[in-house]
């Protein structure tokens, strides 16, 4: 049994080796799905965690970090965003080059993106377009209740209620 982690920052699977080393998973395309505890993660061009799975429509999310800004760190070790601060990446002298590593802030943000899935495990990004397309057969249907009901595409509670009606079909 191998311990895994996924992380946010890289949407990759990690584990730890027999050395104590972080390793990803290298062979994603043979992955049907990862099962760490309750939660189970489906890769389909990037991991999604699935929500929900309702008569084969599947409802997941992936969270990721991003980066928002990056802020130097200048006088007093305090860092500036606004003010310019010259960072080098490298030094020379009469004994060599030296690389440099400029200190910096680095502030992420979680996002929080949201895809339905099918039965053969092909998700889509919760859009207007992609629902559209992959509710094809029933488009007048759904686009009815996306306009009844206000569908906000990035809100859990009205995804897990569109994929119970979508589930109903």
């Amino acid at each position: 049994m191998t311990r895994l982690n996924y992380n946010k920052l890289l949407d990759e699977m990690q584990f730890i080796d027999f050395k104590g080393d972080t390793l990803g998973i290298a062979n994603t395309a043979m992955l049907r799905l990862i099962r760490i505890n309750d939660d189970v993660f489906y890769y389909d061009n990037g991991y999604v965690k699935l929500i929900k799975d309702t008569n084969g429509i599947k409802l997941a999310a992936k969270q990721t970090l991003r980066v928002a800004s990056k802020n130097k760190i200048g006088a007093y070790d305090m860092s500036n965003p606004t003010s310019a601060i010259d960072s080098y990446g490298t030094f020379v002298d009469q004994r060599g080059v030296y690389n440099l590593v400029p200190r910096a802030d680095i502030i992420l943000v979680k996002k929080t993106q949201y895809y339905f899935g099918d039965k053969y495990n092909r998700f889509v990004l919760a859009t207007r377009k992609n629902l559209m397309e992959q509710f094809s057969k029933q488009s007048k249907t759904l686009n009815t209740y996306l306009k009844e009901n206000n569908v906000d595409l990035n809100r859990k509670e009205d995804l897990e209620k569109l994929l119970q009606f979508l589930a109903s079909f």
